[in-house]
């Protein structure tokens, strides 16, 4: 069994205390006053059943720590493959410095050396990451969703396959939070010399670690809040789902969809985080 697979955990509480269950195995139940607890039991009860030592939980209905839940989920991958034509796909070079490219995607498709399985797949060797959802993820979405994006096709040994790069019509940048910290321990957060590229991770105590925010305004406008947009954070461009279409679509597959939390904030609370240059950077050999 590998690593790393990503597991539904249904939990509720009731009285005072949790209770966790894994959706593909009804057996593994825990129940504790103690999250904490309950966690790490579920987790090593898969470790016991089928050997996956690290085990990533994804919790139905979302479990937000924080005191603001967020309305969007962002989705995360669990799978990666390699560009074998980097080079072909954005108009100009990458940054020497950072390695990054946030030149103009050209009209290529994306060639791959494995074929995938997940919905959500990351493809690296680029940077930052791009990301192709298999056709059966796509289906889930209404026709007016699918509105927001066109598909590009994805090649693997020269021939399509039932996965595509999503082309959304309109991307929101993430923003960072007045009051919050931008850590730039392991490099969450760093800004190129040579280019100006600036990416930042958030960490604000109201919200849960990890969450993305984005402005209001860039979201929606004067509308009612869309069901789908394209957030673009520190690592890639992905699908983000309003909180309830995520729930629909996780219990529709009835498996796990590896997420990130994004809040939607108002313009006036946000900021454009000033970080120090970075000398070098990790993933540079």
């Amino acid at each position: 069994m590998s690593e790393g697979n990503i597991y539904l955990c249904h939990w509720k509480k009731e009285s005072g205390e949790y209770k966790l269950t894994i959706g593909c195995n009804s057996k593994l139940v825990v129940a504790s006053t103690s999250l904490d607890y309950c966690i790490e039991d579920i987790c090593g009860q898969i470790t016991n059943w089928n050997g996956d030592g690290e085990p990533l939980l994804e919790f139905l209905p979302p479990f937000d720590n924080g005191s603001v839940p967020p309305l969007y989920r962002s989705c995360a991958y669990n799978e990666s493959v390699k560009s074998i034509n980097t080079d072909e796909l954005f108009d100009l070079p990458h940054c020497e410095s950072c390695k990054h490219n946030f030149s103009q995607r050209t009209d290529a498709p994306i060639n791959i050396d494995s074929k995938p399985k997940d919905l959500i797949v990351s493809v690296q060797g680029i940077f930052p990451f791009l990301q192709i959802y298999s056709n059966k993820l796509i289906g889930l979405l209404s026709s007016i969703e699918k509105e927001t994006f066109s598909c590009r096709s994805v090649l693997y040994n020269g021939n399509e396959i039932d996965y595509f790069e999503l082309i959304p019509k309109k991307v929101v940048p993430h923003v960072g939070l007045k009051g919050a910290i931008y850590p730039t321990a392991f490099q969450q957060s760093w800004r190129c010399k040579v280019c100006g590229t600036t990416s930042f991770s958030v960490e604000h105590p109201k919200y849960d670690r990890g969450t993305i925010f984005a402005n209001a305004s860039d979201v929606h406008g004067e509308a009612v809040l869309p069901s789908v947009f394209f957030l673009k954070d520190h690592l890639r461009t992905s699908l983000t789902l309003r909180r309830d279409r995520w729930v629909e679509i996780v219990s529709s597959i009835g498996g796990a969809l590896l997420s990130t939390p994004v809040a939607v904030v108002d313009e006036f609370d946000t900021e454009l985080p000033r970080i120090d240059y970075t000398k070098r950077f990790d993933w540079i050999m």
